[in-house]
């Protein structure tokens, strides 16, 4: 059976990478809550207003900040775990999960925002017209 080493000692950026995954967690919480918020506002009947589009941007803002968090956790614990951890028949790789859907969708949804900022230029044209 290999022998894992784990100088707990010399481990001195576990504050850093403890961190990094602690900002995570309330970037989650609050990307909920106002996607929460959204759809509240969408089932009452308020589709195009300012505040819907703050809320778009806000969540496209959100997950982009998240995938760049993840990408720099990544990395972070791929150089900690490779620099700290040693196995003999074991060898660690730079290949992560794939998260580049979480920036696609950050893209998608702040195109949405913009699209409703259209639709609510539209709407209050047409509320001026009549």
């Amino acid at each position: 059976m290999p022998e894992v080493k784990l100088d707990i000692f010399k481990l001195n950026r576990i504050d850093e990478i403890g961190l990094a995954l602690l900002i995570v967690i309330p970037i989650i919480w609050y990307l909920t809550f106002i996607f929460r918020r959204f759809m509240v506002n969408v089932k009452n009947g308020q589709t195009f207003t300012i505040s819907n589009i703050k809320i778009l941007k806000h969540i496209a803002y959100g997950l982009a900040s998240l995938w760049l968090l993840t990408l720099i956790y990544l990395q972070m614990m791929y150089y900690y775990i490779g620099k700290n951890v040693e196995f003999e028949n074991v060898s660690i790789s730079n290949e992560f999960i794939d998260i580049d859907g979480v920036l696609l969708s950050a893209i998608f949804i702040w195109i949405l925002a913009h699209i409703f900022e259209t639709g609510l230029k539209l709407q209050q044209e047409k509320d001026l017209t009549i």
